[in-house]
């Protein structure tokens, strides 16, 4: 059976002289694997760069419930970027939310809000003029609502420490480590309740802010995801963005 859908790329890996196999999230049929071969050519044709991590494809596959190998039809850019791959900024930040997104998803199924969800960051990521300073912190926040434990109720004076393993904001800090203090905690709840429009005027406040509360909510994800492992971009995109 032949299936339209769009995708996009996790991972790839070189597989024999001139082939690939690819994971690649779509929004038809979810995380699937394929094969592609001849992805170079004495022509010049390079089919490599349809397969790097982040790009968002236009796809026709063969879908066949027995496979756990599939072959694709048909391949084209459904987005050529324009700053991901020529910006280490942009291209770190892709990594990064790519890597997190793989390693939160376990199974096959269709989950469409999800793959909406990812395709329309990263579209946003290269297409559009927003700050970058806490957008990897964002997306972790925002993504923990479609894997299903966002962080629940709001900050105030009185509830002001966030309980990272029950996923609550909390009187008093609790008897484990597993916590936010009362200024993570209120970023954690700025982040989590205001738009893009209003993100864009957010102080990032200090540098040691922005890793200790991105350092935070990854231990947030190893305590709500299990055998989530840990994320090697993280020490990349800290170097870039001086986290």
């Amino acid at each position: 059976m032949l299936v339209k859908t769009r995708g996009i790329v996790f991972k790839s890996l070189k597989y024999g002289d001139n082939s690939l196999i690819t994971d690649i999230f779509t929004e038809e049929l979810g995380l699937r694997s394929y094969i592609v071969n001849g992805v170079s050519s004495k022509s010049g044709n390079n089919k490599m760069v349809f397969f790097q991590p982040a790009t968002l494809l236009d796809l026709i596959v063969y879908e066949r419930e027995e496979k756990s190998l599939g072959r694709i039809k048909e391949f084209a850019h459904h987005h050529i970027f324009q700053r991901i791959p020529f910006d280490i900024l942009y291209g770190s930040i892709s990594l990064f939310m790519i890597e997190v997104t793989r390693n939160s998803i376990r199974e096959k199924t269709v989950n469409r809000p999800l793959f909406k969800f990812v395709f329309d960051n990263i579209y946003k990521l290269d297409e559009e003029n927003i700050p970058l300073s806490l957008y990897p912190q964002t997306y972790l926040v925002r993504l923990s609502e479609h894997l299903g434990f966002a962080p629940n109720g709001h900050w105030t004076e009185n509830l002001c420490y966030f309980n990272l393993r029950e996923g609550n904001y909390e009187s008093d800090f609790p008897v484990h480590p597993d916590y936010m203090d009362p200024a993570e905690s209120y970023l954690l709840h700025l982040l989590n309740t205001l738009d893009d429009s209003e993100l864009i005027h957010l102080d990032p406040q200090s540098k040691i802010s922005r890793k200790i509360i991105l350092e935070k909510l990854l231990h947030y994800y190893h305590l709500h995801i299990e055998q989530f492992r840990e994320i090697r971009s993280v020490e990349i995109l800290s170097q870039i963005m001086h986290v």
